[in-house]
């Protein structure tokens, strides 16, 4: 069962047998939300909810890309978790 209350957004692997989700929790702010292979659950604020979130092949590393609003555009925005 998942811990709090969001809207889950995208998955991944996180390359040891757990997974990588990203959330909108209640007041709509993004989350990183993890959870290990043993079923532990953390949480990890965030600066803009990640379009796309992949395990890089044959690592424990995760890259996410999302996009930033700002008042005159937006900012590309890279999220990486882990080493290669």
């Amino acid at each position: 069962m998942f811990p709090w209350r969001v809207e889950l957004s995208r998955i991944a692997a996180d390359g040891r047998g757990g997974l990588w989700v990203t959330a909108l929790g209640p007041a709509g702010q993004p989350f990183a939300v993890h959870r290990t292979a043993a079923g532990r659950w953390s949480r990890t604020p965030i600066s803009t909810l990640l379009s796309s979130l992949e395990l890089i092949p044959g690592t424990a590393s995760l890259w996410g890309v999302g996009s930033a609003t700002k008042r005159t555009g937006a900012d590309a925005v890279i999220w990486a978790d882990g080493t290669t």
